[in-house]
């Protein structure tokens, strides 16, 4: 160990010997200086106090030479630390208050820098990340329609400024196995998808769509908490035979712990799958609705790939010019990130501005505290200047109060910010992009720490220069003394004014987001939420193999919970509202059999349904249960999807729903409000093809 460091901490740790060795070195620097002025002829008295005079005191001395040693400042810094929290002490009222304003500010600061940091700052972790890109493609005067399976084949082989061109589609999935039905997501990959986001498997093999396709049973990936959650982790888990949305497959991989899905809503993939079906591009140009992600290659710009697909887009038109009727195609790179958090990332900002503000009102108000403290400190101050504290000093320790005051609240708002995460945490990826991604971690405590040093500056380097340069009057002479001065009212009466002005910024967001809170509220659903439950019935396709037999279950169920007190009405659909695991259908009219199809989502639904949510019947009729029972092929739309198609009319008409390559054919029977379901568009008796032959989530009310 350096022997500096050595003197560092004996300095430190072994002041009491130090002091000893000082005070005795300088006593019997004075006793030899006395003995000697007494042979000079003085008397012992005088010689002392001459001695005293020329060596300046022993205090003084002492104070000099401590400021010397090694570690001084160290040790200063703590004795100033304890006095600061003895001072506080003796005055908990005003330190609960400050701590409480400052804790507020710093918390709410705290808690949108984790948001901030976690949506718009952390890179996503996959390899180049910075480098990922989706492609959006606008056809037929639609924006982000989704691209076509040949647009994707096409974008492979053309592209010189994209590579890992892949696309990826969501699915509807029940996992059968053991014996026990669960529901599950799932999504449907090319070959390039998961390399690109860097999803290798640990165990297996990745998918390969010439192969795994092709098979007889046809093979999957499965995520890391599947393979733990049914399998037990076993490593044999591979060539594992299962049964999903009632059709034998195979696993031939287990993904890595904590891959996670971070793609744009549009995409409707939720972020953890749990099982990745293979899929091969295809060269059709009927249908369109598959979102793309790709890389950017090394050394070349957006702006550059943009150039490049403007130039491709303009090829596929004038290559298929019965496809591109209409002559409009635009092929858009977007940086994965920032096309995720685009719709997010002014609210952020704008909340962030105004929790600045509050920090800075929290700032002035302990101000003003400390101003109004310090009135009755000043003969405190007085003295301890007139015993020889500079204003350095005393600024000093006028600091170091505000810094304890500080790193306290910090400490209170940390544990705030962590209450406000928690809030958070359930508002879920539809309503904060990345959101599982917010979290305390050390960043979050370095910026508290920054936070509290910047804060006590703040807060506390007005009143110290002003309590401490003593234009205060003279607090010794008797009278007044404990009363503020003009000056010091005309600052607290500045303060205050400052306070006001600043709190007009966050008051005025507030009410921003109070009558947009508002109107969001009053929005139509097109159904309505109050009053209603929802439960979940997993269903053994091994158990029920017949549609008529899950219809059956259904009927049960729900004439069981229909005899329960206090339910007025019961009825089943799926998915729910506003669920994530929104299903999305490619639809169309069948008598243009050459028009792309549009992207609608599916709601499957069991008689009774619109009636219980409320949702407004403009025309036609509700499902029955003999449509139900006949497994009559009919649908009911929105009439947002109805003026789309069928400008004319939609009742009668014929609706074509495109799954990969099956297409199906439904009479459209009645036509709803707008239904906000994220985005459903249209809703499909439970004999209209759902892709798990039921309804599975009942609803009462």
């Amino acid at each position: 160990m350096p022997a500096k460091m050595i003197r560092l901490i004996s300095n430190l740790f072994r002041r009491d010997r130090l002091e000893d060795t000082l005070d005795e070195e300088l006593r019997g620097y004075v006793d030899e200086m006395t003995e000697r002025k007494v042979r000079e002829g003085l008397t012992r008295s005088e010689a002392r106090r001459q001695a005293l005079l020329e060596a300046g005191g022993i205090e003084q001395v002492k104070e000099e030479v401590r400021g010397a040693w090694l570690g001084s400042g160290i040790e200063s810094t703590l004795r100033d630390v304890r006095f600061a929290g003895r001072a506080l002490l003796r005055s908990p009222g005003f330190t609960v208050v400050v701590i409480l304003t400052l804790a507020m500010g710093i918390g709410t600061n705290l808690t949108i820098f984790s948001v901030m940091r976690a949506v718009l700052w952390r890179p996503l972790p996959y390899p180049s990340a910075e480098r990922l890109v989706t492609v959006q493609v606008d056809a037929r005067n639609v924006a982000n329609a989704g691209a076509a399976p040949g647009e994707v084949f096409d974008l492979k082989s053309r592209s010189k400024s994209l590579e890992g061109v892949s696309t990826i589609s969501a699915v509807d999935a029940n996992l059968d196995y053991g014996g026990e039905m669960e529901h599950v997501a799932a999504a449907s990959v090319s070959d390039d998808f998961l390399p690109l986001l860097g999803g290798h498997p640990v165990v297996g093999r990745a998918l390969e769509a010439r192969i795994d396709e092709r098979e007889q049973v046809r093979n999957v990936l499965i995520s890391d908490e599947l393979w733990r959650r049914r399998f037990g982790a076993d490593a044999n888990v591979v060539g594992r035979a299962v049964r999903i949305n009632n059709l034998e497959m195979q696993i031939v991989g287990v993904l890595p712990a904590g891959f996670r899905l971070y793609l744009p809503p549009s995409t409707n993939a939720q972020e953890v799958i749990d099982i990745w079906f293979p899929t091969s591009i295809g060269k059709t140009r009927e249908y369109r609705g598959y979102p793309i992600v790709a890389r950017l290659k090394e050394g070349l710009t957006q702006a550059q790939a943009n150039a490049e697909l403007q130039t491709i887009g303009a090829q596929f038109v004038r290559d298929h010019t019965e496809t591109y009727s209409d002559g409009k195609l635009r092929i858009t790179a977007r940086v994965l990130q920032e096309e995720m958090t685009r719709e997010a990332r002014p609210a952020l900002l704008l909340l962030a501005c105004a929790v600045g503000f509050v920090l800075l009102i929290a700032c002035v108000n302990a101000a003003n505290l400390m101003l109004a403290r310090g009135a009755g400190r000043q003969r405190e101050f007085a003295i301890r200047r007139a015993l020889g504290a500079g204003n350095g000093r005393l600024i000093r320790q006028q600091l170091t109060e505000s810094l304890v005051l500080a790193l306290v609240s910090a400490a209170a708002g940390l544990v705030l910010a962590r209450a406000g995460l928690d809030a958070i945490s359930h508002l879920g990826n539809i309503h904060l992009p990345l959101q599982s991604r917010v979290a305390m971690d050390g960043a979050v405590a370095g910026f508290a720490l920054v936070l509290s040093l910047v804060t006590s500056l703040l807060f506390g380097l007005m009143p110290a220069w002003r309590l401490s340069s003593g234009r205060l009057g003279d607090p010794l002479k008797a009278g007044r003394a404990d009363t503020a001065t003009s000056v010091m009212r005309r600052l607290q009466r500045g303060l205050v004014i400052v306070e006001v002005a600043l709190s007009i910024v966050p008051l005025t967001c507030g009410g921003l987001m109070l009558r947009s809170f508002v109107k969001l509220v009053e929005a139509p659903l097109g159904f309505d939420p109050a009053h209603v439950l929802t439960a979940k019935v997993p269903i053994s396709f091994r158990m029920y193999p017949q549609v008529e037999q899950r219809i059956a279950l259904h009927r049960d169920i729900l004439e069981r919970v229909r005899a329960l007190p206090g339910v007025e009405d019961v009825s089943a659909t799926a998915p729910l509202p506003l669920a994530a695991d929104q299903i999305a259908r490619r639809v169309g009219r069948t008598d243009r059999p050459g028009v792309p199809a549009i992207l609608a989502t599916q709601q499957v639904a069991m008689e009774g349904y619109l009636k219980l949510v409320a949702t407004p019947l403009l025309a036609g009729r509700d499902f029955t249960a003999d449509d139900i029972s006949a497994k009559r092929p009919v649908t009911i739309v929105d009439n947002r999807l109805a003026r789309q198609l069928w400008p004319e009319g939609a009742i009668g008409r014929r609706l074509r729903i495109e799954r990969g390559t099956t297409k199906q054919e439904l009479e459209v029977i009645g036509v709803t409000a707008a239904v906000r379901s994220t985005r459903v568009i249209f809703a499909t008796s439970s004999a209209g093809g759902s892709p798990t032959g039921s309804p599975s989530a009942p609803t009462v009310r």
